[in-house]
């Protein structure tokens, strides 16, 4: 070894330790299809994935226990003699941990006659001898006696880095005095004796006062306490038999070099088969054609980024775009939001290995190319759709090169929005994640640039020779994930949901965004001032009732007001004490008069900072106008969200929020026009259950709450009171979201038993939609997933499909996708259609805002009596169903006097 290895990071994997913490982190019921447990193997990988993503190890290497006895069972045979045998279920996953670690081409190591501890502190102390930095992935305590200048050890729990300054800061002794401590502290869960009655702070404080093992014993007869004296010289046999055991050995003949641990891109084809045979649809990799074409990937310095700063170099460029089907595309600009941004430079790549830079905006001192050349000779190209764009996050590009004076067109692949169709259960779609998990490859932090923080600076002040290399690489990238992504697509038979649906509404959406929606905020101003009384005088009768002050917001002073001063029933914990949630509060306020003050304080003040505060600070400098963003990939069921503003979180109900939807207006001489579903998922679910009966009841224009209450309670209308037509209401869509009889019984305020009967009497009325629960839960099951009505898949494990009243989570995540996801292809589909034929018509009518099932537009209002029929019937026929398809119409100055 060398010292080109100084800086260099190797990760050593207590392999035992992590597949155990695995297990019992992870719900047992984790299985593959075949009913191969998996809760194990899955919590390693995802440690696993963690290390290689966000800590970048320049070598990984675990090690693993044997069966084979150790020096310290030959020293002490009651050594760890107490422990139960690893749990069959576990035991199983062990050999699948190492087909992963293979598949990862990371080496596992196993030296019989030795623990993975005794492995891992040779590998140390061997790797910190030459310079690298060992970092230990363990929470055993034995391993801190490793800890060193160059050795950490890292707890990926708490994704916390532990070092000898830290041992000494916190317990006041060096790495080597851990093997004395615990010779006499002993340790319980190895059997190892110790003396008895010294526990660990006992030991410790001997450490610390004396230095040292031997030295205790030099000063044996100063220990203060006859007992501990006493043990102390009559066990001290045992305490130096445990420091045998618990030395951790680090000469262990281990016939590997450094250079063996080297982190390699992953074998993607075994990957992904592996993946697919777990049901790992969530994690990296699990794309059997992505994980192909993974390999070769070139590296950032192999891959040539060309800096187009002549005309000669632009010209080159456009001949390139020009004999191109496809090209990758990308925007550089000075902001996250793309209406105030401006343009800093664009990349393009045609192959894969080569991209291209062409800065529009530059520090001082360098040259750029004037914007309206660069323009002028990209924008024929950028706005004929016959040339296909392919890009991560399209629509900031499109809204981007829009406030430029381009309209793009031709969108044809979006990285992002095809790794959501290919997985819509993944938590980040961002093109460094997707490059690591497709590609086995790192791009460029764009902290790098720009740094982060109050230092923190934008793209057009960082030499165009760097920004052409980070922007050249995220198209390049997006280039080659395009490459992996869209055989998947085929593979999963997703194209027509992909192309006919998700792929044209990325231009649809960056439209909206580009549009916003006008603020009035002197309407926010006025509630915001009544916001402050109010918030201020339920301030004043909290601390009334509580019979002092203390920081409401404080979930710690709240709780210890609740539940240690007013002596009321916790009912729910979390590891840092008492919780204070919702769902406690909402339970306590029934009779607890403090707790529905602090219910209604939270609820004034998060809606004071989330609108009433924070709208007027988002209108746009630009437009004057408020520009929140659709979100494709942020729900797994397939629905749109929005942020910055989220618009779904407005409560609609509440007499507050619907004041909020005042706010949002329009300009002079024009009207908001709000589409809103009417009850959408109800009619969704009796078209996919076939139930005749509620079939039927739609067809007949029935209220179909109205109409549940007068079936399972057997009266006619008449008979149908208000309590009777909210227990309907709450069943109705209790059902179709998995309620259990607890559930509806909490959300009622009634007796379990009252709410079980309700629903037992619900499926006997309608036994189509019990079928159909039991059908998709069995499907789930087989397959793995469920599906939307246009196909659309997501995902699931852990279907029992035992009952249809007391589904788990698995299953009430199954039946809601298949219903909300059908109901977000269904407007979606709206959206399309009613966007194609005003494009098409020329009309100035322009669509805002979706929330839910609601679609708004602003348009003059002499344009109502045309476009609202046409609106509506879009609406209606996106999606044919076996029962009508209602769409309530209102119009108004306001988003509130919109409503229907």
């Amino acid at each position: 070894m060398s010292q080109s290895h100084v800086e260099k990071k190797i990760f050593l994997i207590d392999g035992n330790s992590q597949a155990y913490q695995a297990y019992y982190a992870i719900k047992s019921d984790f299985t593959a299809p075949d009913g191969l447990p998996t809760n194990a193997i899955y919590g390693f990988t995802l440690m696993l994935l963690k290390i290689l993503r966000e800590k970048k190890p320049d070598y990984v290497v675990v090690a693993f226990d044997t069966p084979a006895p150790t020096f310290r069972h030959k020293a002490y045979t009651d050594y760890k003699a107490q422990r139960k045998g690893m749990p069959d279920d576990l035991a199983i996953q062990l050999d699948w941990i190492r087909k992963v670690l293979d598949a990862y081409r990371i080496k596992s190591v196993a030296i019989p006659g030795y623990e993975a501890d005794d492995v891992l502190g040779t590998l140390a102390r061997a790797a910190a001898d030459e310079g690298l930095t060992a970092v230990i992935v363990t929470r055993d305590k034995d391993a801190l006696q490793l800890l060193g200048d160059n050795v950490l050890i890292w707890d990926n729990r708490k994704d916390e880095f532990y070092s000898a300054a830290d041992l000494q800061r916190e317990m006041e002794i060096r790495p080597s005095q851990v093997v004395d401590m615990m010779a006499f502290s002993g340790d319980v869960s190895d059997n190892v004796p110790g003396i008895p009655g010294v526990g660990p702070k006992t030991a410790l404080t001997l450490i610390q006062k004396y230095g040292s093992f031997d030295e205790v014993y030099r000063h044996v007869d100063e220990v203060k306490g006859p007992k501990l004296r006493e043990n102390l010289v009559q066990y001290k046999n045992d305490a130096v038999l445990s420091r045998e055991l618990v030395t951790i050995d680090t000469n262990v003949p281990i016939d590997f070099r450094i250079e063996d641990f080297q982190v390699q891109p992953p074998d993607a084809q075994s990957l992904a088969e592996l993946f697919r045979r777990l049901d790992f649809r969530s994690l990296p990799g699990a794309a059997t054609a992505a994980a192909t074409a993974a390999a070769p990937a070139p590296a950032a310095s192999a891959a040539e980024y060309v800096l187009v700063d002549s005309d000669a170099k632009l010209t080159a460029l456009v001949n390139a775009l020009e004999g191109a089907e496809a090209f990758a595309f990308d925007t550089e600009t000075t902001s996250l939001s793309p209406i105030d941004a401006s343009l800093v430079g664009m990349s393009f790549a045609v192959r894969r290995g080569q991209a291209f830079y062409v800065p529009v905006l530059c520090p001082p001192l360098e040259h750029c190319l004037a914007k309206e050349k660069v323009l002028a000779a990209l924008k024929p190209l950028l706005e004929n759709p016959a040339r296909r764009k392919i890009g991560q996050n399209l629509k900031y590009d499109i809204i981007a090169m829009k406030e430029a004076g381009v309209e793009v067109r031709g969108a044809h692949f979006d990285t992002m929005v095809a790794a959501y169709v290919v997985d819509p259960g993944r938590h980040r779609y961002n093109l460094g994640d997707l490059a690591v998990d497709y590609l086995a490859y790192t791009m460029i932090p764009i902290e790098d640039l720009i740094g982060k923080g109050r230092k923190q600076i934008t793209m057009d002040m960082v030499s165009c020779a760097r920004v052409a290399e980070y922007s050249g690489e995220d198209a390049e990238v997006s280039l080659r994930l395009a490459s992996c992504l869209e055989p998947e697509i085929e593979r999963l038979g997703e194209e027509k949901l992909f192309r006919d649906v998700e792929m044209p509404l990325v231009e649809v959406l960056a439209r909206m965004e580009a549009a916003g929606v006008k603020i009035d905020c002197d309407h926010l101003a006025a509630m915001g001032r009544e916001f402050e009384k109010d918030i201020s005088g339920l301030e004043a009768r909290i601390y009334k009732e509580a019979g002092h002050e203390f920081n409401i917001a404080s979930p710690k002073q709240l709780a210890d007001v609740l539940f240690e001063e007013r002596k009321l029933s916790s009912g729910k914990r979390t590891k840092t004490g008492y919780s204070t949630d919702v769902e406690v509060l909402e339970r306590l306020a029934e009779k607890d008069e403090l707790a529905r003050l602090v219910l209604e304080y939270r609820s004034l003040t998060k809606l004071k900072g989330t609108y009433l505060d924070a709208l007027p600070r988002m209108v746009s400098p630009k437009t004057g106008r408020v520009h929140c963003s659709f979100n494709q990939t942020g729900t797994a069921t397939g629905r749109l969200s929005s942020s910055d503003p989220n618009l779904q979180n407005i409560p609609i109900r509440t007499e507050l929020g619907r004041r909020i939807r005042r706010a949002f207006v329009t300009e002079p001489g024009c009207v908001l026009l709000a589409a809103d579903y009417s009850q959408i998922e109800l009619r969704v679910a009796a078209h996919l259950s076939g139930d005749r009966t509620l079939i039927d009841a739609f067809k007949r224009g029935e209220d179909i709450h109205n109409f549940v209450a007068k079936q399972v309670y057997g009266v006619d209308d008449r008979g149908v009171t208000s309590e009777m037509r909210r227990t309907a209401k709450a069943v109705n869509f209790g059902i179709i979201y998995g309620q259990s009889p607890y559930g509806l019984s909490r959300q009622l305020g009634i007796p379990i038993g009252d709410a079980a009967q309700f629903i037992d009497a619900y499926f006997a009325r309608y036994p189509g939609v019990e079928k159909y629960i039991v059908d998709t839960l069995g499907a789930a099951k087989k397959n793995g997933y469920v599906s939307t009505i246009l196909g659309r898949r997501r995902y699931v494990s852990g279907v029992e499909g035992l009952s249809p009243r007391n589904l788990n989570s698995s299953e009430r995540i199954a039946i809601n996708t298949t219903i909300q996801g059908s109901a977000a292809d269904m407007i979606k589909l709206a959206m399309l259609a009613i966007d194609a034929r005003q494009r098409e018509a020329g009309s100035h009518a322009r669509m805002i805002l979706q929330i839910h099932d609601e679609l708004v537009f602003e348009m003059p209002e002499e344009m109502v009596a045309s476009e609202r029929p046409l609106i509506e019937s879009a609406m209606v026929n996106a999606l044919e169903l076996s029962v009508p398809v209602v769409v309530n119409v209102g119009v108004g100055p306001s988003w509130l006097e919109a409503e229907a």
